[in-house]
């Protein structure tokens, strides 16, 4: 059978969400839902297990416990609603930076993200304030 921490993962993989996003979505910081994908939490409070039931488009049974179909009746998964603007540079870099402790796959997204939609635009100095965001995130090289 598998775990919380499983079913979380393969509910975010199905979804394309980050975990940015669930923390987000339940009302919790980012280290929560850390801990909820690495296992070290068992169980989640019931607001929290329906807030993120709903926004993963799953069975709340399922996700909490295994049990039962995985989707809702006619159910496939549904990719989260986007936001009605475009992300700013400050919410790519705040994603980034949630993303850093919790999932190397999703980083590399968030940066794949703000390189793709900020450092190729014509304004140089935008792109190199964008980099030396992302430098200063990630830290000094080891």
């Amino acid at each position: 059978m598998s775990t919380l921490a499983d079913r979380i993962q393969e509910a975010l993989d199905d979804t394309g969400a980050i975990a940015a996003d669930l923390a987000r979505a339940c009302g919790v910081k980012p280290p929560s839902v850390s801990a909820w994908l690495s296992g070290d939490t068992k169980s989640l409070k019931s607001s929290t297990a329906i807030r993120a039931a709903e926004f993963l488009k799953v069975n709340q049974l399922w996700l909490t416990e295994g049990r039962g179909p995985k989707r809702p009746e006619g159910g496939a998964a549904a990719l989260p609603e986007p936001e009605s603007a475009e992300p700013t540079v400050a919410d790519l870099l705040e994603r980034l930076r949630a993303e850093i402790s919790t999932q190397p796959e999703a980083v590399k997204r968030a940066i794949a993200e703000l390189v793709t939609e900020y450092v190729t635009t014509p304004d140089a100095s935008a792109g190199k304030a964008v980099a030396d965001a992302i430098l200063r995130i990630l830290g000094p090289r080891t």
